[in-house]
C-alpha cells in the first residue's frame, strides 16, 4: 500500500498515465501549431480539440491521485536518470 491509500502498482499506474496525458497534451498543441503554419486550419482545430481530451485525462488522473489522501507527495519522487542527466549535461 503506498502513502495515498491506493495499491503501489495502481498509484504507479496513474502517476504514469499522468505523465503521459501530460506529454500527449503539449505534443498535440505543437501539432496543432503547425498545421495552423501549414495553412491547415481545420486540421489544427481538430489536433486542438484532441489536445484538451488530453487535458482532461490529465486532469482527471491528478485528481485522483490528490483526492486519495491530500497529503500525498507522489509528484516528489525521486527524478528519473533521464531528468537527472538532463539537468547535469551540458546542451549546446
Amino acid at each position: 500500500m503506498s502513502e495515498s491509500g491506493h495499491p503501489a502498482m495502481t498509484q504507479d499506474a496513474l502517476v504514469s498515465s499522468y505523465g503521459g496525458e501530460s506529454m500527449a497534451h503539449m505534443r498535440y498543441l505543437i501539432f496543432a501549431d503547425i498545421a495552423e503554419r501549414e495553412g491547415f486550419k481545420n486540421v489544427a482545430r481538430l489536433f486542438r480539440a484532441i489536445a484538451f481530451a488530453e487535458q482532461v485525462h490529465a486532469r482527471n488522473h491528478y485528481q485522483r491521485l490528490r483526492s486519495s489522501r491530500p497529503r500525498s507527495r507522489w509528484w516528489r519522487r525521486r527524478p528519473s536518470a533521464l531528468a537527472t542527466r538532463r539537468r547535469t549535461s551540458s546542451w549546446p
